[in-house]
């Protein structure tokens, strides 16, 4: 979970979904601290992503791997 998104903050859903850039920045950090190949899953939608419901205050990323 990404409280308070910076990337997504105060953007409507017809701007370019930034979440996108979060989901690889996090596979890149995890990976480089674990050691190993992880997948992080984001959906764009208003159950998981801030910028499609701006009343949520955080965006959620699935990893595993």
């Amino acid at each position: 979970i990404v409280k308070y998104n910076f990337l997504v903050a105060d953007e409507g859903e017809n701007v370019f979904n930034l979440c996108s850039l979060m989901t690889g920045y996090i596979a890149g950090v995890l990976e480089n601290l674990l050691g190993f190949k992880v997948q992080v899953e984001h959906y764009m939608n208003p159950d998981y992503c801030r910028q499609f419901k701006p009343s949520r205050d955080a965006c959620d990323f699935k990893v595993s791997n």
